[in-house]
């Protein structure tokens, strides 16, 4: 699964370059997080992990035996 990209123009969110730089370092502080939670995920989702767990229903685990992040996903949307 590729991520969703989109292309934004700086214009639309900075007038001069100071603005352009905080954008830029705020999307940069965003992506690490992003990067960081990633890091999570796939640790937790490690099938050789031994320590780290995630409880979540039976029967969305059952039905996603392969993907840790699907087993999430089926949990979340039936907590809608």
């Amino acid at each position: 699964m590729s991520p969703k990209t989109e292309t934004i123009k700086l214009s639309d969110y900075a007038t001069t370059l100071e603005e352009a730089r905080g954008v830029i370092d705020r999307q940069e502080a965003f992506i690490e997080q992003l990067r960081k939670d990633k890091a999570r995920l796939d640790w937790l989702a490690d099938p050789q992990n031994t320590i780290g767990n995630v409880t979540l229903p039976r029967q969305h685990i059952m039905d996603h035996p392969d993907s840790m992040r699907a087993a999430i996903d089926a949990a979340m949307e039936g907590d809608k």
